[in-house]
């Protein structure tokens, strides 16, 4: 049997956990049940049981990866900002929020390198979504969808890129 050090994980891209699948122990599926990937099943005693899918040691290390790497989704980054805000800002609204916005997006324009400004860019950005009530996470799934359907252009007089 596969040595999965978790049951299941979440990522930034599902909220519903990945993990093996019930039914089939040599599947790797994802948070819609779809298979991502098969592996070989070895018995401590019979050796290899199933077949393997040359991707599925990938698939088992990313799930153990996962867990280990110690980074946030975005949901909870976005939890961690809002703590701290409404223990810091209690009475702040989203008027509040986004004039602190364009200051940061000024200093962030003298300086396009400083992952400091960014910083401060994203944290805005966040704590006036959840003060909004927005789910980042499925906003940004959204709009790529849409993105990803249109033809784009740049405009050749400004440099923006628009979809057309």
């Amino acid at each position: 049997m596969l040595q999965v050090e978790s049951e299941a994980h979440t990522d930034e891209i599902n909220d519903l956990p990945w993990g093996i699948d019930p039914q089939n122990p040599a599947i790797v599926v994802d948070a819609k049940g779809a298979a991502v990937a098969s592996f070989e099943v070895r018995h401590h005693l019979r050796g290899v049981l199933g077949n393997c899918d040359k991707n599925a040691d990938l698939a088992v290390r990313s799930i153990n990866a996962y867990k280990k790497r110690g980074g946030a989704d975005i949901r909870q980054l976005q939890d961690r900002i809002t703590q701290w805000a409404d223990a810091n800002f209690p009475e702040r609204t989203t008027k509040d929020i986004l004039l602190k916005l364009y200051e940061e997006i000024g200093e962030y324009c003298r300086d396009p390198q400083s992952a400091l400004e960014m910083g401060d860019i994203m944290i805005l950005l966040l704590d006036v979504a959840y003060k909004n009530g927005i789910d980042v996470h499925r906003a940004v799934e959204m709009k790529m969808d849409i993105n990803e359907s249109r033809q784009w252009r740049v405009d050749e007089n400004t440099g923006i890129m628009r979809h057309v």
